[in-house]
């Protein structure tokens, strides 16, 4: 008994709540109260039992509506019972986030448990996302934290060292994250970390998840009847953060070799990279309207902090995995889509007032009206710009005229102006709308549009190509007759074929 009382197993409480996944966010409110003081009361009737809690968007909720609760917390927190594990806003899907966004996730998780709790989250919990890009290492260190704990698309191993390409490594922890205390499950956990590592310490993830729950009363009290059975592990209620310094410190002490995983570990539920395209595209749009925003913010000196940190919220809320997965019921979308459009009226609202007092900084020395451009990307454009104009301020012979004198035609669009400019990187260019012709190389005759490179036919009855001729290979790339196929006629002939090897 000697011998099996060497190996330790911390058990680690902990209740997973998905947003908004099978039911409304009134649900997942009252799901996160009632869990939370369901925590709490158990604390008080077992003073040893110890619980962690991901996702900072829960604490948020708690500090505004139940702020008893929350009090409740902050003490349990100092007095070690309850552990933060909320490194991230939510629990997002990490594959299709954008790299800023995932570090907006750390940034407003780990600022909002130092904010609150004084607590510097050292654990990335991840137990349900449904994979994990190979650049995570690098982003977890440099936000400040070394160990990982996650469930899905493991490599086989419960503990190995995760390294990114350039070379970051983080404690990785593959396990369960809903189990239930029993001794066959316990033991099961520590009988792998030692056959495959030859380690004495493991991890026990356990709690009723998905819809909140956690721990049950059960399980405390089949916990505690195991730490008196001599033919069994020692068990300690105890924290993520404490076994991943300890099992750390083992590894270091007895000189053990851990395995080293490099790239990413993907994929499970693939069909949830198509599904609800919708929230997709407004994820993306967010993403990219809130840093262009922040950007032209940032030149103009007029940064509205809390208006944007709202907009970044509600953005990282929606990347919840079973929110941006497509997962979700109908309540699920119609709540995310607001949150969307409020941030993104928030981003253009933000940079329409920022662009205004950059325009307005600026002196206009030629004649002609000016129109400013503005590229918010770190590298310099040439690219095709849109800009509506009143009808009676366009020219019947428009061009545009850059600062340095470059001419540049000009395509009227109903009450849309098109035209490719130059702008440098994170800057601007002006150019002055006015009267005048261009020498172009692109001759357009009846239905055909022809270049030195190419000339395109296009069908007069439903306005798609009739035929492509690459002038430069002397031949017709396709045109309608060339594959009798094809159905229906009227379709343009750029297809995406699939052929089995």
């Amino acid at each position: 008994s000697d011998e099996v009382k060497k190996f330790k197993v911390h058990l680690v409480g902990h209740a997973h709540i998905d947003m908004n996944w099978l039911w409304s966010w009134r649900d997942t409110v009252e799901t996160i109260k009632n869990t939370f003081k369901t925590m709490l009361d158990l604390m008080d009737k077992y003073p040893v039992f110890h619980f962690s809690q991901s996702q900072a968007v829960t604490y948020m909720v708690t500090e505004e509506l139940f702020p008893e609760i929350f009090n409740r917390i902050k003490k349990k927190i100092e007095n070690g019972n309850w552990e933060v594990t909320a490194s991230t806003w939510v629990e997002a899907d990490l594959n299709m986030g954008g790299n800023e966004a995932i570090v907006r996730q750390f940034l407003y998780g780990k600022r909002f448990s130092k904010d609150r709790f004084n607590v510097d989250v050292e654990v990335c919990w991840e137990p349900d996302t449904f994979g994990h890009p190979l650049t995570m290492p690098q982003i977890v260190r440099k936000a400040g934290m070394k160990y990982y704990y996650f469930m899905r698309c493991g490599r086989g191993f419960p503990i190995f060292w995760w390294e990114s390409p350039e070379g970051s490594r983080i404690l990785a922890f593959n396990s369960v994250y809903n189990n239930v205390v029993y001794p066959r499950t316990v033991c099961s956990i520590a009988r792998e970390v030692y056959e495959k590592h030859g380690l004495k310490t493991s991890m026990f993830v356990y709690g009723v998840g998905d819809h909140g729950g956690g721990p049950t009363l059960e399980d405390i009290e089949i916990a505690l009847k195991m730490m008196d059975k001599p033919l069994l592990p020692t068990v300690v209620f105890s924290s993520a953060r404490e076994f991943f310094r300890e099992v750390e410190d083992e590894v270091r002490l007895r000189h053990k070799e851990l395995p080293v995983i490099k790239g990413e570990l993907n994929f499970t539920f693939d069909g949830c990279y198509t599904t609800h395209a919708d929230i997709k595209r407004y994820n993306r749009l967010c993403e990219r309207m809130l840093v262009d925003a922040e950007k032209i913010c940032c030149i103009t000196d007029t940064y509205p902090r809390d208006r944007l940190a709202d907009a970044w919220r509600k953005t990282l809320f929606n990347q919840f995995h079973d929110i941006l997965d497509g997962s979700g019921i109908r309540e699920t979308y119609e709540y995310s889509k607001k949150l969307a459009e409020d941030a993104l009226e928030c981003a253009r609202e933000v940079m329409d007032m920022a662009l205004e007092k950059l325009a307005s900084s600026i002196k206009f020395k030629e004649d002609g009206l000016p129109i400013v451009v503005f590229n918010p990307l770190p590298w310099p454009r040439r690219d095709i710009v849109k800009v509506k104009a009143p009808s009676h301020l366009i020219p019947a012979k428009p061009t545009v005229v850059s600062s340095n004198g470059l001419v540049e035609p000009v395509q009227v669009c109903e009450d849309e102006l098109v035209f490719v400019a130059d702008v440098p990187a994170l800057g601007y260019s002006t150019y002055y709308l006015k009267e005048g012709t261009v020498d172009t190389e692109m001759l357009a005759k009846d239905l055909t549009l022809e270049n030195e490179f190419l000339r395109v036919t296009i069908d007069s009855r439903t306005g798609t190509i009739r035929e492509l001729y690459d002038k430069k290979a002397n031949r017709i790339v396709f045109n309608r007759f060339q594959y009798e196929a094809t159905q229906p006629r009227e379709n343009n002939l750029f297809q995406v074929l699939y052929e089995a090897p």
